[in-house]
Parts: C-alpha cells; structure tokens; sequence
C-alpha cells in the first residue's frame, strides 16, 4: 500500500515549526551568527515556513479527496 503524499509535506512542515519555536523559546534567540544575523529573525522565517507547508498539505489533502 502507498503512502499518501500528505505525509511528506506535513512532516517537513512540522520540522520547521520545532526548528523555529526551538529558536524563539530557547536561550538561543539572543544569539548573532558570526556574520551578525539574529536567529529570532531565523525562527520567524522557519514558524511561517511551517505554518505555510502546513496550510500548503492540507490545501492538497482537501483537493485529493474532491
């Protein structure tokens, strides 16, 4: 039996939401890169790029069952 194709996209979804949150609620936001980029700037960009793959697979997962 195949795998839906809903999984894929919703796990890469997730990893970016606990990627993100993991930089915004840990000590780790008030850290710079070496090159001076803050990294809650990095967790906003990785919690919308969850939220957007997230809204992405259940957009497709509702077109499939149609």
């Amino acid at each position: 039996m195949r795998k839906p194709k809903f999984w894929r996209p919703a796990s890469v979804a997730t990893a970016f939401l606990v990627l993100g949150l993991v930089c915004l609620l840990t000590p780790m936001r008030t850290v710079t890169t070496t090159h001076g980029f803050p990294t809650w700037i990095l967790g906003i960009f990785l919690l919308a790029g969850g939220v957007g793959l997230w809204v992405d697979a259940l957009i497709g997962r509702a077109r499939d069952r149609d």
